[in-house]
């Protein structure tokens, strides 16, 4: 059995039955190592089948890099809020997810910003992303700097090999080697 199906069997007993006691934990693992569940793609092929909630979970926080831990009570209500209240699909939960690597920190609240931003533009599928999220367009050309040569104080100042010519610095420079 990996370690980490074990630790996923710990998150499992916590969030599905609020349970923190090793023994249930242990007979979690028995119950997947009985049914061949004995590395991650295999649980995760038993979550997909029979706990959709706990496999959305699961998914999200795996796209957003935090496979590590699970998500809180507040995560999870905003991720309900995603496939129920907002009728998203997997695949464009994950094209969000995609965005995380224009921030420092993803998180599940920038990823529920683009998903508001897509269901309030009536975006449902991936290829709705292409034709109704584009950045507006300027119509007008694009401003340029005009730069105006003004003298300050600092361009008033006169260098001393100013009153050189080329020649006689090098020859002044070779002199002294």
């Amino acid at each position: 059995m990996a370690t980490d199906v074990i630790v996923k069997a710990y998150f499992y007993s916590v969030e599905k039955k609020n349970r923190k006691n090793l023994g249930y934990v242990a007979g979690i693992v028995r119950n997947w190592y009985d049914m061949n569940i004995t590395n991650m793609d295999t649980l995760d092929e038993h979550f997909k089948n029979n706990d959709q909630r706990f496999y959305r979970y699961d998914r999200v926080m795996k796209a957003l890099g935090f496979g590590f831990r699970q998500a809180t009570e507040a995560e999870m209500k905003i991720i309900d809020k995603w496939f129920g209240e907002w009728s998203f699909s997997m695949d464009m939960i994950l094209k969000a997810c995609e965005n995380t690597s224009k921030t420092s920190k993803p998180s599940i609240n920038y990823i529920n910003a683009i998903l508001a931003s897509w269901y309030n533009k009536g975006i449902k599928t991936i290829e709705d992303i292409t034709i109704k999220d584009k950045a507006p367009s300027s119509k007008s050309s694009p401003k340029t700097r005009i730069h105006t040569n003004t003298k300050t104080k600092f361009h008033n100042f006169k260098q001393g090999t100013s009153k050189y010519k080329a020649d006689e610095l090098e020859r002044l420079i070779r002199g002294r080697k």
